[in-house]
């Protein structure tokens, strides 16, 4: 079909899809409502929206399937689940997400033994996970095994990198472990959330 001009309505007909060149219509040739900008896009209905808070804006994961065992009830670094973020944005929120194996094991008769666990940011703010506590009482021994997954959130605050740490210590009892035997994983997840 022919091109046509129209003077009068100014308009183009016989136009075929793709006819124009690429890069002929800029942002200010559309119609779209709303202001366009580096934090908006352009919806289905031809209007600019900003985008909404619960985007994600990165996910980062470090896991390990090392083992490591404690005797003493002092704090010790598990390195094999460190891991190094940089928020892309000051005014977003941080979820992370800690998971592992661990066995904890009381040689003698008395109460159950118990571990404690925490996350390090920067080694100098610590996020106490709660203790785990063996349940039931024997004569000779009480041990506990099982998953450990802990949830926490913080603001991001600034776009300064950081890296967050696990760290475990025996409260009571005679040894403990993190992932004890084949298969376990131990992991560290942080997820950054738009405003």
């Amino acid at each position: 079909m022919a091109l046509t001009l129209n003077g009068s309505n100014n308009t183009i007909g016989g136009l075929a899809v793709g006819g124009l060149p690429d890069g002929s219509v800029s942002l200010a040739d559309l119609s779209a409502t709303g202001t366009a900008g580096s934090s908006n896009y352009l919806r289905g209905d031809n209007s600019w929206q900003e985008a909404g808070g619960g985007v994600i804006l990165q996910a980062k994961c470090q896991s390990s399937t090392a083992g490591a065992t404690s005797n003493t009830n002092s704090y010790a670094h598990f390195s094999g689940t460190d891991l190094a973020l940089t928020p892309t944005a000051s005014d977003s929120t941080l979820i992370l997400q800690v998971s592992f194996q661990a066995w904890i094991y009381r040689s003698d008769a008395g109460d159950g033994p118990i571990a404690y666990f925490q996350v390090s940011k920067d080694d100098n703010t610590n996020y106490l996970l709660a203790p785990m506590l063996a349940t039931g009482h024997h004569d000779t021994q009480v041990e506990f095994y099982g998953s450990v997954a802990s949830c926490m959130r913080e603001s991001a605050g600034n776009t300064t990198a950081r890296t967050y740490k696990l760290y475990y210590k025996l409260g009571r009892g005679t040894s403990m472990q993190i992932n004890p035997g084949t298969g376990a994983t131990a992991a560290i997840t942080v997820f950054e959330v738009a405003a």
